[in-house]
């Protein structure tokens, strides 16, 4: 893992708003650069992975414009507890438009979760 301190910082568009890269991380060859970027509009630090950013317009650079960084899909809490072993959220309906489990069954799975982490 290499840890680079960018100076001068270099501004960027995230899926946050703007703001300002000062560190870069770099974790090896299989994995994203990741980017620490202090946001322009609160002062908050967020990390980004290279999908999610962009450089900032810049006209003296020639770059007018440039595409919107999209924000990663965001997965509730909620629905990471109850994911059934076909993939879907416990309740989600299947391909057919019906519910591979009944709700005695979606009951009983989280009945167990609940218990067996009040034991841990």
């Amino acid at each position: 893992m290499t840890v680079t301190q960018l100076n001068p910082p270099i501004p960027l568009e995230t899926p946050k708003g703007s703001g300002l890269a000062h560190l870069m991380i770099d974790y090896g060859p299989e994995f994203h650069l990741m980017w620490a970027v202090f946001l322009d509009a609160n002062g908050e630090c967020w990390t980004f992975q290279n999908p999610e950013i962009r450089a900032a317009k810049n006209v003296t650079l020639g770059r007018q414009s440039i595409s919107q960084p999209k924000a990663k899909p965001m997965v509730s809490a909620q629905a990471i507890g109850t994911i059934g072993h076909d993939g879907l959220a416990d309740g989600a309906n299947g391909a057919n438009g019906s519910s591979k489990y009944s709700d005695a069954t979606i009951a009983d799975n989280n009945h167990s979760r609940s218990t067996s982490r009040a034991g841990t």
